[in-house]
């Protein structure tokens, strides 16, 4: 994405997002646990930062704060896309539904 003209504003609103998330995170952090590295069992994935572990009285507070931020970068998405050339709505509908997919996981927690 970082070569494509036209994503600028995908950039901002994703680095905003990320910050935001990256500050709830600290915020709420579990003293108790050190940051890791997460990998699925089959270890076909596997997180390519170390992950904050959310003290579990505050993963409540958490979520919502992540669900707010990413509601946001939705909606700055889908506004942006309004205003971008054709060829790039698609593609920031789609950052957005990928965004949604986020949401909903956040949701089931």
């Amino acid at each position: 994405m970082a070569g494509l003209p036209g994503h600028a504003p995908v950039r901002k609103v994703l680095r905003q997002a990320s910050r935001d998330l990256r500050q709830i995170a600290l915020e709420n952090r579990d003293p108790a646990k050190p940051r890791a590295k997460l990998r699925t069992i089959d270890n076909t994935q596997k997180s390519n930062r170390p992950l904050i572990a959310v003290a579990p009285e505050r993963q409540a507070i958490a979520a919502a704060q992540a669900f707010a931020v990413l509601e946001q970068a939705q909606t700055q998405l889908l506004r942006s896309a309004e205003t971008s050339p054709t060829r790039s709505i698609v593609r920031y509908q789609r950052i957005a539904a990928a965004i949604n997919s986020s949401k909903v996981l956040l949701r089931s927690a």
